[in-house]
């Protein structure tokens, strides 16, 4: 990461849902090594990740947890449902598949973290899950910046926020305009030469 960090260079991170949580963690290192940036939350949070699993899964023990996901991994491999699966599910208290997924899912449901960034946080909101608790208006990512929180709501749910065009544009709003102008007269066209054939 310092090979392609200069100090005190600026940086710009997107974060989505669980990565969310990496984006603000790399942030932390990046802000360590003298950097400073705008992290950009699109539709998530610490806190919204863990309203929003629990809207979405409801209250469930982790075992069941463990036996949704494996039967939704399922579902969606054969479009149907298996009740010998089920059964079968029912019985086994341990699966290296079903506990990776599970714990990636648990870690978000925990993740709180421990220091607050000196750079800018852009919350990208959509509409919240209908079962969602109320979260304050910026996802509480106050908690982890010195500087106040810049929301932006959009007309999309969490599912579909990732594929809302404004998205680009509110990204692009916060951009460094040095940045800006530099992409703008860049020649993004690969250009080759086709070899001249005689016309006979």
């Amino acid at each position: 990461m310092k090979k392609k960090f200069q100090p005190k260079s600026n940086f710009y991170i997107l974060g989505y849902s669980f990565g969310i949580n990496v984006a603000l963690e790399l942030a932390g290192l990046l802000e360590k090594e003298g950097c400073l940036g705008t992290v950009y939350c699109l539709d998530s949070s610490p806190d919204a990740l863990r309203v929003q699993l629990d809207a979405y899964l409801g209250p469930l023990t982790d075992n069941q947890l463990q036996n949704s996901i494996v039967e939704h991994m399922y579902r969606l491999m054969t479009g149907t449902d298996s009740e010998e699966l089920k059964n079968d599910l029912k019985n086994l208290d341990s699966w290296s598949e079903k506990r990776r997924i599970e714990r990636r899912i648990m870690e978000a449901k925990h993740y709180e973290p421990k220091f607050k960034l000196q750079s800018e946080l852009v919350l990208i909101k959509g509409i919240p899950h209908p079962k969602a608790k109320p979260l304050p208006e910026d996802y509480n990512l106050s908690k982890y910046t010195t500087k106040p929180v810049k929301v932006i709501q959009i007309e999309s749910d969490h599912a579909t926020a990732p594929y809302d065009s404004r998205v680009s544009n509110i990204v692009n709003k916060f951009l460094d305009s040095d940045l800006l102008s530099k992409f703008e007269k860049e020649v993004l066209c690969d250009s080759y030469l086709v070899e001249s054939v005689p016309v006979a």
